[in-house]
Formats: C-alpha cells, sequence, structure tokens
C-alpha cells in the first residue's frame, strides 16, 4: 500500500502517527538533500528540474526510519579510520613541507668515526733518582737528537757515554684498544705512579710540550714554575722543549741550561764516566 494513502487512511480513523520533533525535522532535511543532489545529477544541461509535493514532503513512516538511521552511531570501524585519518593529519601537519624523514645513526655508527689515539713515549731510567720522558713523533730520536740528550745529561754531572737502554710506553697498550684524551691520560698517570711506587724518583724530566700534556695532570700545566711543578709527593716533574726544537732554535739550549740547574746538587755522578 501507498505510504501517503496509508497515512490518509489512518488519519481519516483518528490514529495519530507519533514521531519525535527533532527526527522529523532531521529525518526531512536529509531526505531534502538527498532528493535535490540525485537529481541535480541526472539533470541535464540547461533542464529545469521539478519536484512533485510527494517527493518534497517524505511520509511520517518514511521520517521516522531515516531519523532513526541518522541518529544511529557509526560503527567501529568507521571510527577507527576516523581516528587514524586524524593521526596522519597530525604528523604531517607538524613535519615542515618537503622535509625528508631522516633516520637516527645508531651510537656504534657514530663512534666508528672518531680518530683513533695513538701515542708513544721514550723513557730512560738514567739514574735511581732521575726519569727521562720524551714523546715519539713519527719516528725515534735521532743520532742528532740522542747526542744532544747526552750532553745535557752530562751538564748535569751524570757522565756517561751511553744512554741507559730504551723502554717504550705506548697507547693503545693492546690492539683494538679505546679511549678518549682523559682515559689515555689516566692510564699514563696511572703507569708511572705505580712506576715511581716500585722505584721512587725525585725528578722526571719531561722533554716537549706535547710529552708534558700527554703525562701531567691539566691542573699542572698552570701551576709550572721555571720549568718545575710536583708531580706527586716524592717526585718533580721538569718541562723543557724537546730535543727536536732546541736543534732547530739553538737558543733554547741556554733556556734549558738555567732550568736544569737546581739539579746539579742533588743528582749523583756517574763514577763510570
Amino acid at each position: 500500500m501507498d505510504s501517503a494513502l496509508q497515512q490518509d487512511y489512518l488519519k481519516s480513523l483518528g490514529i495519530v502517527q507519533y514521531v519525535p520533533r527533532e527526527w522529523a525535522v532531521a529525518a526531512s532535511e536529509s531526505s531534502e538533500r538527498e532528493q535535490i543532489g540525485s537529481e541535480s545529477r541526472a539533470k541535464a544541461p540547461g533542464q529545469r528540474v521539478e519536484v512533485s509535493a510527494q517527493t518534497a514532503s517524505p511520509s511520517a513512516a518514511e521520517a521516522f526510519s531515516a531519523a532513526m538511521t541518522a541518529a544511529m552511531p557509526a560503527s567501529k570501524t568507521t571510527q577507527d579510520k576516523h581516528v587514524a585519518a586524524l593521526v596522519s593529519l597530525t604528523e604531517l601537519s607538524a613535519r615542515p613541507a618537503g622535509a625528508k624523514k631522516v633516520p637516527v645513526r645508531p651510537v656504534a655508527a657514530v663512534e666508528e668515526f672518531a680518530q683513533a689515539i695513538e701515542v708513544k713515549f721514550s723513557l730512560w731510567q738514567i739514574s735511581p733518582e732521575l726519569l727521562v720522558c720524551t714523546m715519539v713523533e713519527g719516528a725515534l730520536a735521532d743520532r742528532d737528537e740522542m747526542q744532544l740528550l747526552r750532553n745535557l745529561l752530562n751538564a748535569i754531572g751524570c757522565g756517561f757515554n751511553s744512554l741507559p737502554s730504551l723502554e717504550l710506553v705506548e697507547w693503545p697498550p693492546y690492539p683494538k684498544a679505546q679511549g678518549d684524551e682523559a682515559e689515555v691520560r689516566e692510564f699514563l698517570s696511572s703507569l708511572l705512579h705505580a712506576r715511581f711506587n716500585r722505584q721512587p724518583v725525585k725528578s722526571m724530566l719531561v722533554l716537549g710540550e706535547q710529552a708534558a700534556r700527554w703525562l701531567l695532570e691539566p691542573a699542572a700545566l698552570d701551576h709550572i714554575d721555571n720549568g718545575r711543578v710536583a708531580f706527586s709527593e716524592q717526585t718533580v716533574a721538569i718541562t723543557l722543549p724537546s730535543l727536536k726544537q732546541m736543534i732547530e732554535v739553538p737558543q733554547l739550549k741556554s733556556d734549558a741550561w738555567q732550568i736544569l740547574q737546581p739539579l746539579l746538587p742533588s743528582l749523583p755522578i756517574n763514577p763510570s764516566s
């Protein structure tokens, strides 16, 4: 039976079908929009659309059905799609236009580019009270540098023709050992202190700025006075220019001699000279 005709029968019988006002209004507006939109799509260019009264005014039953459909909440699947779209839009808005996502480089990949530290030092135990230290820069001391070192030591009374056996101390102490500057200094300092605990030394002669930088504490470098600074309670570090510097700039030999003079009364003379 036609819906409009059914409503007329019900009305003539005095039966009033109740429809909530908000559902009726919502259904009427929704139906009108859908009807106009569908007819507009079917309309040819320049053709006028005629809307009948029956089409424009839906029945109460149709209004009730449309209102119920409009009032039903969206399904969970639809809600999930909306949430996913919202999250995607939020991420895009937070990223500048044209920006590319840059992957974070792992820590291990960053560390492999760090420059490895390699240092080497020559040590001579001149006497029970004097240790000489110099940094090996590229190659061991050549003939001229060794002769200059002998002359300096003989000038303060050591008196020998040949130097004692050379000892080498180097970092890394074993292959693939790693450490930053602070750790390398700690290693060298611990090695020297352990050596002096076994065999106390009054004076440690440090040749060259680079050797002093690695073998002395950073705070000690600021307190060097006339080339001298305390290394420990028993040992005084005496800093001189490197052998290579003194050969290239002869005036530095005179400066070194002024620093070495206080050692004359305290160092025993080697009787085997």
